[in-house]
């Protein structure tokens, strides 16, 4: 019965960090205690030298310890996922099964870790302030009452004499006697009141990634996520929040400020899908404020420019309005001057000009000729130099001096024949064929006015 008792007791260790237990009538019970204080020395303030150690280091120091990756070699071949701490002592490895909710600070990676049920993460999340420190001792309570005053010495003896002779003096009174005890201390005043909290602590960092907050150690933060030297803040959220101080408080204010060294460099706002950009709005290589759009992340589009001297806005690749349909496309504007030439054998033209403006496929085109000579041929008056030539036939209103007209006539008109900037003036009579004016009805052939303003489809 004994027996199969200690042999149970061998077997019963620790849950947590398997410590063998004493059994008795034990020898050498020393082994087992030291052997139980280096795992409690390894499992204690856990901290690692690494984490991706593959193969064990040739000089360990006493107390190193490491987190084993998967597929560790040499001494600890077959310890994958477990803590490896050097004991001199036992001049070997000490291995330790990390339990669900143990913590870690991986030394190389600056980053506090938790084991979980999947394996480690980052210990997300700060911890409150210390506690502030203890308010000061209360003041030492009164002194306690002065103790009884000790008896009276006793009286001399009386002088000494014979017959009637006069009585000696009396004795020297006696010492006094010792002071009575002092009373006791009184009691010790109340406690100072507690010091104030302390300051919270900082975050701790979320994911692998690592805290530090000071330049000088790096300056990553990552949030359930791993900052790199490239993305030095990095968080990993379905959303994220930034609002005013109302703590301080500050202004009210929330200003998101992005800024870069030179004109020629780029800052910007970058949208992506699955990592492949697919819009980006900012200052991108020079100050003027650009959209750009890209189907596959590596080409792009420039869709808008704002002018940052002036604001004006260029649209680069044309609106839809009303659909999405060709017809819906605007992508063309422009306006300027033309010059007109006159054919029909014109003689002269005190002055000429022409304007026009161009809104997608739609021209309007206008021109003023000012007391022009004609020659008195028979030929047609028409017009060549339009800005765009014609998709379709086109016409507009004019209006002549020196220009007879049908009686049935409308007024006088130009015209335009498709695939042509060729217009050519015709009298427009009802429900009959353009009737081309020509050089030869013209009721005189000098001091000719005329002003035309027409509207066509250009090609």
């Amino acid at each position: 019965m004994a027996f199969a008792q200690e042999k149970s007791q061998r077997t019963m260790n620790t849950p947590n960090l398997d410590l063998e237990p004493l059994v008795s009538n034990q020898a050498q019970k020393h082994v087992t205690v030291n052997e139980a204080f280096a795992r409690i020395d390894a499992a204690a303030q856990l901290t690692v030298l690494d984490r991706d150690l593959a193969a064990p280091p040739a000089s360990p120091a006493d107390g190193d310890r490491y987190l084993l990756p998967a597929g560790v070699t040499g001494a600890w071949s077959g310890q994958d996922g477990r803590i490896a701490a050097w004991d001199d002592a036992a001049g070997g490895w000490i291995f330790l099964d990390p339990r669900t909710g143990w913590r870690l600070w991986v030394a190389d990676e600056n980053a506090l870790l938790v084991k979980v049920a999947t394996g480690w993460q980052g210990a997300g999340g700060g911890s409150g302030g210390s506690q502030g420190p203890a308010g000061p001792e209360g003041p030492q309570g009164p002194a306690g009452p002065t103790g009884p005053e000790g008896p009276q010495g006793p009286q001399g003896p009386a002088g000494s004499g014979s017959g009637g002779g006069a009585q000696g003096p009396a004795g020297p009174a006696g010492p006094e006697g010792p002071t009575g005890p002092a009373g006791p201390t009184g009691a010790q005043g109340p406690a100072g009141p507690e010091g104030p909290q302390g300051p919270a602590g900082a975050d701790g960092s979320g994911g692998s990634g690592s805290v530090s907050l000071n330049p000088a150690d790096g300056g990553l933060v990552g949030v359930n996520t791993t900052a790199d030297a490239i993305n030095r803040f990095a968080v990993k959220s379905d959303a994220a929040l930034f609002t005013h101080d109302d703590a301080t408080p500050g202004t009210g204010d929330m200003r998101l400020t992005l800024n870069k060294s030179t004109t020629l460099r780029d800052t910007s706002l970058t949208m992506q899908s699955n990592f492949s950009t697919r819009a980006q709005i900012g200052l991108t290589g020079d100050d003027d404020l650009h959209l750009k759009v890209s189907s596959d992340g590596s080409s792009f589009k420039e869709a808008l420019t704002i002018a940052k001297g002036t604001g004006d806005v260029r649209v680069h690749q044309g609106l839809l309005l009303g659909g999405t349909a060709p017809e819906n496309r605007l992508d063309f504007y422009e306006s300027g001057n033309w010059t007109p030439d006159l054919g029909g054998a014109v003689l002269s033209a005190g002055s000429i000009f022409g304007v026009y403006v161009r809104i997608g496929d739609l021209v309007q085109a206008q021109l003023v000729v000012n007391n022009a000579t004609f020659s008195t041929a028979g030929t047609s008056i028409y017009i060549n130099g339009l800005p765009f030539n014609s998709f379709t036939r086109g016409t507009g209103s004019a209006l002549m001096y020196n220009i007879p007209l049908n009686a049935a006539a409308a007024g006088v008109c130009g015209v335009i024949n498709p695939g042509s900037n060729q217009m050519f003036l015709a009298q427009n009579i009802p429900d009959a064929p353009w009737d081309v004016i020509t050089m030869a009805e013209l009721t005189s052939n000098t001091n000719v006015f005329l002003a035309l303003t027409i509207a066509y489809q250009a090609q």
